[in-house]
């Protein structure tokens, strides 16, 4: 199916808090490197005319498994004109590509902020997740991404 070529009026409709963890400052040395995996997934929601980013960061020590902490975020976009969106053949609604792209950044830079807040003061402090620009692919790709950012 070819990518749909709408201009889409939207706007941020809210932003909700799904979780939050952070574990016990681990005895010994604190880290100082950290791995940043980033989960992102977007959805639409027909009925409330919502496309909703759903992010999830955790927050590792480098060459570690173990998180050390992990943020959870639901970012609503209200579609103005969300009725121009197409459906696949089995009538899911299909969240235009570039679209998806500019939405779940949106989205991950405002997790960024509340997890920089939530982790200000504590023995992550200094676990600043960079900034995440993305490239704009030039083909059709699923809008579930995982990425792995060190800093």
């Amino acid at each position: 199916m070819p990518e749909q070529q709408i201009d889409i009026d939207y706007r941020i409709e809210g932003i909700e808090l799904v979780e939050f963890h952070l574990e016990k400052k681990p005895s010994g040395e604190l880290p100082s490197k950290f791995h940043f995996d980033v989960h992102a997934n977007i959805r639409a929601h027909e009925e409330k005319q919502f496309t909703i980013a759903f992010i999830e960061i955790v927050v590792r020590e480098v060459d570690k498994k173990e998180q050390l902490a992990k943020i959870a975020t639901a970012t609503a976009f209200y579609v103005e004109n969300f009725k121009e969106l197409e459906k696949n053949e089995k009538g899911v609604i299909v969240v235009p590509h570039v679209f998806g792209i500019h939405i779940r950044n949106l989205a991950i830079s405002s997790t960024r902020g509340i997890l920089y807040s939530y982790l200000k003061g504590t023995y992550l402090g200094k676990a600043v997740l960079p900034l995440v620009i993305d490239m704009i692919p030039t083909q059709n790709t699923p809008q579930e991404i995982t990425d792995t950012i060190q800093s």
